[in-house]
């Protein structure tokens, strides 16, 4: 698959999509008729055997059959009187002539004219114009010129504009994609590349070519592509709504961001793209200073999580964190991490999300289960010494206030006297904060995870090793990829070479092994 600029997937396999459409598109009845007069009826016949003939590479014998076909109907067109038979035949004659590697500007003797032959022609236009006039007169011979319009040609533009897209050449994107476009507008393609083009300059001509695109992918056959789109218009109209000052223009984008977000929801409510639109949902309600909207995107899950996955918890308990929801965020991460025991995103949050509602006892479980799947990360160990500092200070007695009569200035009382059993509680929580602080500050190595993504074919770590020591030193680090009761699916061995003082060293291990959840490495020094 191509993968442009931006991480959007667009299709490189177009002929699944076009064949699947040519078993559809049979079943219109096109009353244009191609069999008469003499000239359309033999012009008709040359170009379903050149059609025939390209199917099996034998494109000199087709464009035999081509050039008969455009000289028949070109030589003396007064005298055809079905001048619709002629448009289709000569349209469909002059489509398949695109697939013989003439370019898109032949002179018209190559393709069979005999008239002014040194002179271009651009098939496309022509193809276009003649095609458009069948189907304006005939609507229902539009299934049967989208055949010739999406041909081989049709699909090189458009992998020429994807091509260019990646290759940031918006020129020339843009050039292959509008005439892709011109040629055949069934599908959503063009529209794609375009809205990804001018998205970062022009956020309105992007949203209008992502809408068009989704309008194009009505067939199923566009699926992928169609959430795709969608995801990317929501995420967009987001982006541009959070960044906006105006209110007015807040409000626009954030209908435009809802509008692509419930859509998702509604049509692919299980697909990652799905999952990923609650999130976006949750994210605008929040912009718009939504409060009450904002929790409800995530009401259904807090209620009944066990009728969700962990990833459908997860991405409601990041967006419950982020607004400073702590003890929706914590229940969130709790329900994750009680399907998922070893994921280190949910283990880290669930545990600041308790110490941020000052329950520290709560965060020494999942802290515990952090460090043995995620050992040489200073922030970890550090999160041991914020809990127990905590659990120091739910300990210390402290002075009590005392209020008098109504309206009366509130007095100190004396401080609460500690019992031995407690100063050596307390005595214990500060020397374990002190004991994990240190070890956090002292580590030699850091390692830090970039990509975690976890599918039913594969799954993927990946993230960067620093040495904090004095010295160059390789490192060999080994991954161990679990299932949900933390028994070991698969180990991956991967070596970071030679990482300088200070520096980093990039990593990435794979599995294809079913069953996996999450994963954990063996210490570094």
């Amino acid at each position: 698959m191509f993968r442009p600029r931006n991480g959007f997937l667009l299709p490189a396999l177009l002929t699944a999509a076009l064949a699947a459409q040519a078993g559809a598109q049979q079943q219109a009845q096109c009353s244009v008729n191609e069999g008469s007069p003499s000239q359309v009826a033999k012009a008709y016949l040359a170009v379903t055997s050149a059609q025939s003939l390209q199917q099996t590479q034998k494109t000199a014998e087709a464009a035999k059959q081509l050039t008969a076909a455009v000289k028949g109907l070109t030589d003396q067109p007064d005298k055809i009187s079905n001048v619709a038979g002629r448009n289709l035949v000569l349209g469909k004659a002059l489509a398949l002539w695109l697939n013989q590697d003439v370019g898109l500007t032949p002179m018209r003797g190559m393709v069979g004219f005999t008239a002014s032959p040194e002179t271009p022609i651009d098939l496309i236009a022509t193809v276009d114009s003649l095609l458009g006039l069948v189907e304006k007169a005939e609507p229902a011979c539009a299934t049967q010129t989208a055949a010739f319009r999406g041909t081989k040609a049709w699909i090189s533009l458009v992998n020429a504009s994807i091509s260019h897209l990646n290759a940031d050449r918006p020129d020339s994107a843009a050039f292959y994609a509008k005439r892709s476009m011109q040629l055949y507008t069934g599908s959503p393609y063009g529209h794609m590349v375009l809205g990804n083009l001018v998205q970062k300059s022009n956020a309105d001509e992007a949203i209008s070519h992502f809408r068009a695109a989704v309008a194009a992918s009505s067939d199923t056959i566009f699926n992928d592509t169609k959430r795709s789109v969608l995801q990317q218009m929501g995420n967009l109209a987001a982006d541009v709504a959070d960044s906006a000052s105006a209110a007015a223009n807040k409000q626009k984008y954030a209908a435009v961001a809802t509008e692509a977000f419930q859509q998702l929801i509604k049509e692919f409510p299980d697909s990652p793209q799905g999952v990923q639109a609650r999130s976006g949902l949750a994210r605008v309600r929040l912009a718009l200073g939504d409060t009450a909207g904002f929790k409800a995107t995530y009401a259904d899950q807090l209620a009944n999580p066990s009728k969700y996955s962990y990833q459908d918890l997860l991405a409601p308990a990041v967006a419950a964190a982020r607004a400073e929801q702590h003890t929706d965020a914590a229940k969130l991460f709790d329900a994750v991490l009680s399907q998922n025991p070893y994921n280190r995103d949910a283990l880290f949050n669930a545990a600041l999300m308790h110490y941020s509602l000052n329950e520290y006892d709560k965060m020494l479980p999942y802290i515990g289960r952090l460090v043995q799947i995620d050992p040489s990360n200073g922030e970890n160990w550090r999160m041991y010494a914020h809990a127990y500092n905590g659990l120091v200070k739910n300990l210390k007695p402290s002075s009590v206030r005392q209020t008098g009569a109504k309206g009366a200035k509130p007095t100190a009382a004396p401080p609460v006297r500690s019992s031995p059993a407690v100063d050596a509680q307390v005595r214990q929580y500060n020397d374990s904060t002190v004991k994990y602080f240190e070890m956090a500050e002292k580590m030699p190595v850091r390692v830090e995870f970039t990509e975690w993504t976890n599918t039913a074919e594969k799954s993927t770590v990946a993230g960067t090793v620093q040495n904090k020591g004095t010295a160059a030193k390789a490192y060999t680090l080994t991954v161990e990829f679990l299932d949900k009761s933390g028994a070991v699916v698969d180990t991956q061995t991967v070596s970071v070479s030679d990482v300088a003082p200070n520096a980093k060293g990039r990593f990435s291990a794979t599995t294809s092994k079913p069953g996996v959840v999450g994963f954990r490495y063996k210490p570094l020094t």
